[in-house]
């Protein structure tokens, strides 16, 4: 269920286990009413959609969505990361001192994710967020950003921390100096994601006004990246609420029978 990895975009990262049954029921219900038809949802199926079903069901598991999700943009920061963090490729003693001193910078204050990293301006700032981004997310206008878009207006702050967490988990890959390629898990990167969360929260207290139009600027930046500027509204195979409403409307005190009725 595409809705489910909005909700690990948007919503939490990484939710436990009772958020994730709460959320594959939503999605669920959600889906059912889309078709305008409505199936239980048994503990069968909330057992398979949690993961304790056979390994080879793991492409139908709602739930799985989750580790998959954050794969979609780490794989997109990887892509990114060599253009905007110019750590060196070797083993020689001054390739990985140049790489240790690098790392400390763009540590310090986290001033990987600033507009300008050296002056530690900017929060939020770097152009590498919205690359990541549209490589993730809103590459076309069939893609997530674009097709799920009440989710991301205005970026949520869920999903910055969740690409702060990630590039600094690459940026970690030299810890030694040299780059060691590393599995990203949840483990050993939750700690990670609450920091940036927190300074996120304080950073959105600072001016709620200005950091929402700092979010929608960058929301409607990717949008247009998308090809989605002017996105026609999704077509629907029934009336929309307003057009039954308008419809209703219409037709309270007509009998349809005689021509004398307001047409």
């Amino acid at each position: 269920m595409h809705e489910f990895a909005c909700l690990i975009f948007t919503a939490n990262a990484f939710p436990d286990d009772e958020t994730q049954i709460k959320w594959a029921r939503a999605v669920w219900k959600n889906a059912c009413d889309k078709v305008d038809s409505h199936y239980e949802l048994s503990h069968r199926m909330i057992r398979l959609l949690s993961g304790i079903a056979n390994k080879l069901l793991l492409q139908y598991k709602i739930t799985e969505r989750d580790s998959w999700a954050r794969g979609l943009l780490k794989d997109a920061a990887r892509e990114h990361f060599k253009d905007y963090y110019k750590f060196k490729k070797g083993s020689a003693h001054e390739t990985r001192q140049y790489n240790l001193n690098l790392r400390v910078v763009l540590l310090t204050d986290n001033a990987f994710h600033h507009k300008d990293p050296e002056a530690g301006t900017g929060f939020a700032g770097s152009p590498v967020i919205a690359d990541i981004l549209e490589t993730a997310l809103f590459e076309d206008s069939s893609d997530y950003g674009v097709r799920f878009a009440k989710y991301f207006n205005p970026i949520p702050a869920n999903l910055l921390a969740l690409v702060f967490t990630i590039i600094e988990f690459l940026i970690d890959e030299y810890t030694t100096g040299e780059k060691v390629k590393t599995s990203f898990r949840e483990k050993n990167n939750i700690e990670r994601f609450e920091k940036h969360s927190k300074r996120l929260e304080e950073w959105m207290k600072l001016n709620k006004q200005v950091t929402t139009n700092i979010r929608t600027k960058l929301y409607k930046k990717l949008m247009k990246r998308a090809g989605a500027s002017h996105r026609q509204p999704e077509a629907v195979s029934g009336m929309t609420a307003n057009m039954r409403e308008k419809a209703q409307q219409a037709l309270d005190g007509r009998t349809g029978e005689t021509d004398s009725e307001v047409e």
